[in-house]
């Protein structure tokens, strides 16, 4: 990513908190994410929270009026791809280490079941999640009924 002068990241789901799947806010997101680097890497991430619209003909059309101007998407998201793709853009992918170790739903379910998820994380991230309550928030998020 060093090519690029300014990285856009989207946070989506953006309306989503307090589920199993998104058991916390977009704000928190972003406080996660900005907890991880440093202030001159800082400078060139545009943080970007998005609504979900449900409509994949224009999605696409919804994150650009979101957006500042790209030239790329980065995105291992099959389905994403696509939709990007379709519309000219460059799909890149990044190189996944562990997935399975690191991935969000991973982490989420040994927080819950109370088994060893620190060693997943970095370090500012473990200590926002302390700050804020975060297993509690979690297991009081997965016992909510669905709609």
């Amino acid at each position: 990513m060093r090519e690029y002068p300014e990285v856009i990241v989207v946070i989506g789901s953006a309306e989503s908190a307090m589920t199993a799947e998104n058991p916390f806010t977009a704000g928190e997101r972003i406080e996660m994410i900005r907890a991880c680097f440093s202030p001159e890497q800082l400078g060139r991430l545009i943080l970007v929270p998005l609504r979900d619209i449900h409509n994949h003909d224009r999605w696409v059309s919804h994150v650009r009026s979101h957006v500042p101007a790209f030239r790329d998407v980065y995105s291992n998201n099959d389905f994403v791809a696509l939709l990007f793709g379709r519309q000219g853009v460059q799909i890149k992918k990044f190189p996944l280490v562990q997935r399975k170790t690191y991935q969000g739903v991973t982490i989420r379910k040994k927080m819950l079941e109370g088994k060893k998820w620190k060693d997943a994380l970095p370090a500012p991230v473990i200590k926002y999640l302390q700050k804020i309550g975060g297993v509690a928030r979690l297991q009081e998020a997965a016992t909510k009924p669905l709609h």
